[in-house]
């Protein structure tokens, strides 16, 4: 079973639901459930941008964490690998 998420808000004129979203379930059959989910607000634009300032510092801060710097990237490799 595969399954996509599509939130919407539902308007007088009904629900959208996007083709390109759904195009890979043509000629099937499928169930469409609909849920509320609660008290979740969209996000607005002014809270974005302070996530994005927030996130900056943040990486601002660690900038000088090289957290891969001991893995050699070949000999991962091998070994993933070997895992087959």
């Amino acid at each position: 079973m595969e399954s996509i998420r599509i939130k919407q808000t539902v308007t007088p004129e009904g629900i959208n639901i996007p083709f390109n979203k759904v195009r890979k379930f043509k000629g099937e059959q499928v169930e469409i459930i609909i849920s509320n989910i609660g008290d979740v607000k969209p996000a607005k634009i002014a809270r974005s941008s302070s996530l994005k300032k927030n996130l900056k510092e943040i990486l601002e801060q660690y900038k000088d964490v090289k957290p891969f710097k001991n893995i050699d990237p070949l000999e991962w490799e091998r070994e993933i690998r070997n895992e087959w």
